[in-house]
């Protein structure tokens, strides 16, 4: 975590700024102590003033289609539950792989 640099401090520009890094001109989605650097990688520290969106940053765009898609699956699991629910009402026999 890097609380500042050149007195520019997380929060300086609202509630979404702070420090972040890019390794080799991407953002690695990992805090910098979790990273494994690797021969000739580059870090460039950027501030951002939006939770990364304003520097490049993709990172909360996945986490939207993380969640879209695990809701997707629950959706899948409950109809499938369902359907098999329904047919063994209606005395079908069903194999499920």
């Amino acid at each position: 975590f890097i609380r500042g640099i050149n007195h520019v401090t997380d929060y300086s520009c609202g509630e979404l700024s702070g420090w972040m890094y890019k390794v080799t001109d991407s953002f690695p989605g990992k805090g910098p102590s979790a990273y494994k650097l690797k021969d000739k990688d580059t870090i460039e520290w950027v501030y951002t003033c939006d939770l990364g969106r304003d520097v490049g940053d993709d990172y909360y765009e996945k986490i939207k289609n993380t969640e879209k898609q695990k809701e997707w699956k629950q959706k899948q699991i409950l109809r499938n539950k369902t359907q098999r629910k329904n047919q063994q009402e209606r005395g079908m026999q069903i194999e499920w792989v």
